[in-house]
């Protein structure tokens, strides 16, 4: 397993490594939280923004927003008016490995480790099966997904659900949307609203970073 000082005093490509993994391990928690239950077709639709991590979300008027259990959840809502068998979150943390880290990087990272694609599924659903998964886009940004299925255990009750993710990172930050659902239904009722809410999830940069500006030089006549 790497360590942190490892990471500082190894080679650049074992340090971003080393980022990769201690990054994914503060995320396999958030896995966890997540998988704690609680069409757009003709309906009207709804925008939420967050104005802490400059990020909106548009959605299905009646997909209606739930208290979330874990503290780094932004937002979150449920199908059917606010209890139905879906929901879609949106989590943001701040791990200190991401400061320096592009989109790119950590999606080309994440997928070299199947490892840890294991790591993240199995966290919150032991024994959960990868459906697929793969490098994506989110608003614009290099990004990796994963859908896989599991059996969600509470106190007394076992449910069979489908997850569907996207990750990537921005201005140091992780950005996880998660959709899941009953699995006899995910697939035929829910994923593709949970698409559509992925594809109109917009991420704002609060940094404008310009390129240096190029030194120019005249030609001096006579001289």
């Amino acid at each position: 397993m790497c360590a942190a000082t490892k990471c500082l005093t190894s080679s650049s490509k074992f340090s971003f490594n080393c980022g990769i993994t201690i990054l994914m391990t503060k995320l396999l928690p958030l896995f966890i939280c997540l998988l704690t239950f609680t069409t757009f077709g003709q309906v009207t639709e709804k925008i939420y923004r967050d104005d802490k991590y400059s990020f909106a979300v548009r959605y299905p008027s009646d997909w209606k927003p739930v208290e979330a259990s874990g503290v780094s959840t932004r937002f979150k809502i449920a199908s059917d008016n606010g209890i139905g068998v879906a929901d879609f979150s949106v989590v943001v943390l701040t791990p200190s490995e991401l400061k320096n880290m592009t989109s790119a990087e950590f999606a080309n990272g994440i997928a070299e480790r199947p490892d840890i694609i294991k790591a993240m599924i199995n966290t919150g659903l032991p024994g959960a099966k990868l459906l697929s998964s793969g490098k994506t886009y989110l608003s614009n940004r290099e990004a990796f997904f994963v859908k896989y299925t599991g059996i969600l255990k509470t106190l007394d009750d076992k449910t069979d659900i489908t997850v569907y993710q996207i990750i990537t990172v921005f201005e140091g930050k992780s950005i996880t949307l998660t959709c899941r659902g009953l699995e006899s239904v995910f697939e035929t009722l829910y994923l593709e609203t949970c698409k559509e809410m992925a594809s109109d999830f917009v991420l704002t940069p609060t940094k404008i970073v310009l390129p240096p500006k190029k030194k120019v030089e005249k030609n001096r006549k006579g001289r």
